[in-house]
Parts: structure tokens; C-alpha cells; sequence
């Protein structure tokens, strides 16, 4: 394994972000599993991987460890990531979240590369982690009106 991560779409370094996420400036970003883990809660890695292993394979390899990464998708269908079934990164292609940012909000006070990570991990989260079915929504989260 080499000691950068490797775009899955050119093959090119990934540079280093300011929460633990590697980009390419064409193709998008990857989130290795210390960055889900310590961004989003221990644990967001191993269901990253568990995810990873039950979806359909596509023809791009983790930047890792270059296994073929698999697809998934939030519980709404608008985010499509992919992941690494052996170490739990996730993928998130550029164009998947240009269309999030154009139907999404830009958080207040945030502007250009800063609004666009925050969307970035926001996609990634709400592909990763969401609820199992019939479950409760987390605390805190809006509930869906009738």
C-alpha cells in the first residue's frame, strides 16, 4: 500500500484537507476512515465498510488500498458515495457534490471552499450513517411533518 491515497479517477496524489479528507481537484474526495471516525463518531468507519460490502461494486478502486470500491446511496437517493469494503473510506465524486450544493443551502457565514466541505461532509454522513429502517430519529433531528 502506498502512504498517499491515489485518485480512483486519474491516479493522481490526493492532497491533504483540514479535517483529515484527501481531494483532487477534478474528480472529488476521499474520506479515510480516521477522518469519518474522528469527524463523525467512532464506529462511522466500520458502517462505511459494512455498507461498502453490500453494495455493487463499480469500476473504480479505493485510493487506500486500491480494492474496487462499492456503491451506496442516502436514504433519499441524492447522495451516491463510494466506499471500501476493506478500510472503510468513502468516495465522494465531484459531480455528486455539485448537485448537492446546488440544492442545498450554503451554511451561514461559511463561503467557496469552506461551504463546500461542510456540504461534502454533510453528503458523506447522510449516505453513511443513516438510520436503519423504522428506527427513531436522532435527537435533535427534525422530524418529518405529515
Amino acid at each position: 500500500m502506498d502512504a498517499r491515497p491515489v485518485c480512483p479517477m486519474c491516479g493522481a496524489s490526493l492532497f491533504p484537507r483540514k479535517e483529515g479528507e484527501f481531494g483532487c481537484t477534478q474528480h472529488g474526495t476521499w474520506y479515510p476512515a480516521a477522518a469519518l471516525d474522528a469527524a463523525l463518531g467512532p464506529g462511522t468507519s466500520t458502517t462505511a465498510r459494512d455498507r461498502a460490502e453490500k453494495g455493487a461494486t463499480v469500476g473504480r478502486k479505493c485510493p487506500n488500498d486500491r480494492l474496487a470500491l462499492a456503491a451506496y446511496t442516502s436514504p433519499s437517493g441524492r447522495v451516491r458515495v463510494e466506499g471500501c469494503g476493506r478500510c472503510g473510506g468513502v468516495w465522494l465524486a465531484t459531480p455528486v457534490l455539485d448537485e448537492v450544493s446546488r440544492s442545498t443551502p450554503t451554511p451561514a457565514g461559511a463561503a467557496g471552499a469552506e461551504a463546500r466541505a461542510i456540504l461534502g461532509w454533510a453528503a458523506v454522513r447522510g449516505a453513511v450513517l443513516r438510520p436503519p429502517p423504522g428506527a427513531a430519529p436522532a435527537r435533535g433531528a427534525a422530524r418529518p411533518t405529515r
